[in-house]
């Protein structure tokens, strides 16, 4: 705005020049213009030329004048005349015209001339860790582009000055030094330019050891993140506020900080470590420091990985009466728990001595709670034909688990229930064709079904008995 300004009476200049060229092509004319204010401004002299009137005729041209100015009202010559001087001086309708012509705003921007600052310029290690800097790049205009070499962050101005917030977050700045950097301005109708930055670490300060005691030094990730790890010092200075901060070795990714700790009369700090930075706390060795204004100390802990849950396989009944066994509503229940979901856990039912009872097994898919079951009951209306022991084997990834049930006569084994055939076909039983189901005639075989174990009873046939 101040150079759009500065610009304004040079514009009205040339275009008064080209405007008063005509004005003043008639000395004359020039001449009369200047004369006019000069008779209007003497009304005295006019007034004592008056009264003579014989003096009036002979100086006729001279008063015609004079009587001009002061007589005639519309007065044409007057504002004639001086309108080239006001175009010379800048009239208000000149100033109009040039501000409202864009042309030398757009082309003549002004150079780059950006300062760049650093708070604070010198700062400690931890000061430098833990609060890192600000860089406020100033003297810009609206529309700039700036960006630091630090981060290569990428800023547009919005007025004269942006600003910078910088963390060494990756851990490239160590020690004690001096950093140097540059920021670039880009302008729309400019060459980008560079200007230097620096700010300064010094090393911290040695802090006196305190004495600082952790509630344990390992514990799981599960745990920790339920009720943390305790932490007693002492040896501080009594009443003042000390900060206490837990981070990960390596990759020095901070997961608590406490920047208000107080510390009691007798110079004692307590506290708890907890996950307050992150919601996701890995496996690792971690170290936390508790310092003061004069003291520090330091402490490791380590966190290690949930050991996975045991997968355990139950049976229920572990004894049941045949007469049960039979109905599909009853049966054995056989369920595996903390296997991994989506993961297949095979069953396999094996009876003991019975030679009328074949084994047969079935995988099913773990749901999304880890846990896979089955239910085993017998489709054969002889009852009796099921009375025996059997071993159970679940598989869950690399586990194998165990177990046993039993099937008693009780008082209702035995019979053909009143129902069956003896086609052994009855409820989900499958029927008894194919090469599978003839190896398996003479006897009753435990099948799995869409993820149900299914006994199918095969009676012997009298043909069958006969040989």
């Amino acid at each position: 705005m101040p150079k759009k300004l500065a610009l304004i009476p040079a514009l009205a200049l040339a275009i008064a020049g080209l405007g008063a060229a005509p004005a003043v092509a008639s000395p004359a004319d020039a001449d009369t213009s200047l004369s006019a204010p000069v008779a209007a401004t003497t009304p005295d002299t006019a007034a004592d030329e008056t009264p003579s009137s014989d003096d009036a005729a002979p100086a006729a041209p001279a008063p015609e004048t004079t009587d001009t100015d002061a007589d005639d009202t519309p007065a044409p010559e007057a504002p004639e005349t001086p309108a080239p001087d006001d175009s010379a001086t800048g009239s208000d309708e000149s100033d109009d015209e040039v501000t409202e012509d864009p042309e030398p705003t757009e082309t003549a921007s002004a150079p780059i001339a950006a300062t760049v600052d650093v708070e604070p310029g010198t700062m400690t290690e931890s000061e430098f860790y833990f609060d890192g800097v600000i860089i406020t790049v100033s003297g810009l205009e609206p529309g700039d582009i700036v960006t630091n070499s630090l981060t290569d962050d990428v800023k547009k101005a919005k007025g004269s000055s942006v600003e910078f917030e910088y963390y060494d977050e990756e851990g490239t700045i160590e020690g004690p030094q001096t950093v140097d950097f540059t920021v670039t301005v880009e302008r729309k109708d400019q060459a980008p330019e560079e200007f230097p930055g620096s700010f300064v670490i010094t090393e911290d300060e040695e802090f006196e050891e305190g004495s600082l005691t952790l509630g344990t030094d390992s514990m799981s990730v599960s745990a920790f993140m339920k009720k943390g790890i305790s932490f007693t010092g002492e040896g501080f200075v009594p009443g003042e506020q000390a900060i206490a901060v837990a981070a990960k070795f390596e990759t020095d990714e901070i997961i608590y900080l406490d920047e208000n700790v107080e510390v009691s009369d007798e110079g004692v700090v307590s506290g708890v470590i907890r996950p307050t930075e992150t919601d996701e706390v890995k496996p690792g060795d971690y170290i936390v420091y508790v310092g003061g204004e004069e003291f520090g100390s330091t402490a490791e802990f380590t966190l290690t990985a949930d050991a996975a849950q045991d997968a355990s396989l139950s049976v229920s009944p572990k004894s049941i009466e045949a007469a049960d066994f039979v109905k599909k509503d009853k049966g054995v229940t056989l369920s595996v728990k903390d296997c991994k979901p989506g993961s297949d856990v095979r069953f396999v039912v094996n009876p003991k001595g019975n030679s009328n009872v074949t084994a047969f097994d079935s995988t099913v898919t773990v749901d999304e709670t880890g846990t896979a079951s089955v239910n085993v009951y017998g489709t054969s209306a002889n009852a009796s034909a099921y009375v025996g022991d059997y071993s159970v084997s679940a598989t869950c990834g690399d586990d194998v688990l165990k177990g046993p049930f039993e099937v008693t006569s009780g008082a209702a084994a035995g019979g053909s229930g009143g129902s069956d055939s003896g086609s052994g076909s009855t409820g989900g039983q499958l029927p008894r064709t194919g090469a599978e189901l003839s190896a398996l005639a003479g006897g009753a075989a435990l099948l799995l079904v869409g993820g149900a174990v299914v006994a199918l009873t095969v009676r012997r046939r009298k043909s069958a008995e006969s040989l």
